[in-house]
């Protein structure tokens, strides 16, 4: 007995056994996986520094002073500090002909998550009131290609999702992410640095941040997905209603 366990474990154990010639292939298969995820995400990263090149020199006028202060670029900072305050009317004078009048206060129409964003910059100094709508704007553009590429490597794993992706495919997704910060209409938003861009801009980066996670709870469900889900779709809501639109359907729908 004891010699045919020995028998059986060395039959096991060998190198050219197929329990390790299995083992080994499985490693070498996510190991391809692996790689070629790497791939794809270090051309679609190439590209989106790209993008931001680009957009940083529209936005800056080929400054490249980053916290340069423009007209209307102060809105989300003046309401911030007014929710410091524990309020939400703010200066008539600040909104000028963007303010909506409601018995004795000024009210801006646009939601509060980008003013959310600057809470934590505008606790430390006030020396930047004004001059973060370039930042943010850039910082938006982020979310937005970082979307953009997972969506691009979820539509290339639902059509080959065991096999691991070629370097044609790589640069493939790095052209796609290319082609969205570049040739739509996230680009032309760097054209003027103010209020209306940064809103439509955040709401779009949020809507397609919100579609995302939408698509990998669908494929994967769990609570935390789902919640996530619904926070960048309400985020999304806060910024730019009619661009979140979208996000909010998906979601109704499910």
């Amino acid at each position: 007995d004891s010699s045919g366990e020995a028998l059986s474990t060395d039959s096991t154990s060998t190198p050219g056994s197929p329990r390790r010639r299995r083992a080994s292939a499985v490693r070498t298969a996510r190991a391809a996986v692996l790689n070629g995820r790497t791939y794809f995400t270090r051309a679609c990263f190439v590209a989106g520094v790209i993008c931001e090149v680009v957009f940083c020199w529209m936005a800056t006028s080929g400054t490249w002073d980053l916290f340069q202060q423009r007209q209307l670029s102060n809105l989300y900072d003046a309401q911030a500090r007014a929710l410091f305050h524990g309020r939400w009317w703010m200066s008539a004078k600040v909104l000028s002909i963007e303010g909506i009048h409601t018995g004795a206060h000024e009210y801006m129409y646009y939601g509060p998550f980008p003013a959310l964003l600057r809470m934590p910059v505008l606790l430390m100094t006030n020396r930047l009131d004004g001059r973060l709508t370039t930042v943010s704007m850039m910082v938006g553009l982020a979310v937005a290609l970082v979307a953009v590429s997972r969506l691009a490597w979820k539509a290339r794993d639902f059509v080959r999702e065991s096999a691991p992706a070629s370097i044609p495919e790589a640069v493939a997704g790095g052209f796609f992410v290319l082609v969205a910060g570049l040739g739509s209409i996230l680009v032309w938003l760097a054209s003027w640095t103010i209020v209306y861009h940064e809103a439509e801009l955040w709401g779009a980066a949020l809507t397609l941040a919100a579609l995302d996670t939408l698509i990998e709870f669908v494929r994967r469900p769990s609570t935390g997905r789902a919640l996530a889900a619904g926070l960048l779709a309400a985020a999304a809501l806060l910024t730019r209603g009619s661009v979140a639109a979208g996000a909010v359907a998906a979601l109704g729908v499910l």
